[in-house]
Formats: structure tokens, sequence, C-alpha cells
């Protein structure tokens, strides 16, 4: 490799290293700054939803009916649809209200799964 290649390839690096930085910095401006769990009793007919889900992003932005439901592979988080709900190409509900990237999408989960988590163990404590 001669030297404009190198000098080339090191450009491109850190290029990608400035890309990765900005991804960073994107998400670091929206992040979950409330969130509020209701449990709920079992109900025919929403037998795997274990909790109501409301959350609050920077302080300015509310989103209320995400649902906490028990799947084959342990808990995750289900975003609000509309109650006559709008249905892509396969015929499939889509939500109103979800996040875009992974990144925000594993924050959410993770943020709202230990606030769940939190509320059931206060629940049984609390019971005792």
């Amino acid at each position: 490799m001669n030297e404009q290649q190198k000098n080339e390839q090191r450009t491109t690096e850190q290029e990608t290293d400035l890309m990765d930085k900005k991804k960073i910095n994107a998400f670091d401006c929206i992040c979950v700054t409330d969130v509020r769990i209701s449990p709920i009793k079992q109900i025919e007919g929403l037998t795997h939803t274990k909790a109501l889900a409301e959350i609050v992003f920077n302080d300015q932005l509310l989103i209320r009916g995400i649902r906490v439901v028990e799947g084959e592979n342990g808990l995750y988080i289900s975003y609000p649809f509309p109650f006559h709900p709008t249905t892509g190409e396969d015929g499939q509900p889509r939500s109103t209200v979800f996040p875009i990237t992974k990144v925000l999408r594993d924050h959410v989960e993770a943020v709202v799964l230990e606030k769940y988590n939190d509320t059931i163990n206060n629940e049984k404590v609390t019971k005792k």
C-alpha cells in the first residue's frame, strides 16, 4: 500500500469515527426521563399482557398504551396502535408510535422492563 492509499484509509477511518459519534450524539438528544407502570390482573384475551406503561421522553413527550408482554422468549414491550388498527401490506396491525433505530428501541425496552421488574418486586415485598 502506498502513502496516498494509507492517507485515504486513515481519512475514511476518521470519517467513520465521526459518523459513529454523530449517531451517539443523535441518540443523546432523546431519552426516557420517566416511566409509569400499571400491572394488570389477567383478563380474558389479554393473558400475555402483564402491565401497561407510559413513558416520557425528555420531560416533553408522553406516550401511553405501551404493553409489557410475556412472550415465548421472555418479556418484551409492544407499542400502541389505534383502536381500529391500520394495516400494512401484510395485513398486520401497525403501531402508531415506535422507535426507528435499534439503539433507541433497546434503550426504551431496557428502561421499561427494568421499571416493570422493580414494580413487581416492590409489590411482592409489600404483600408480605
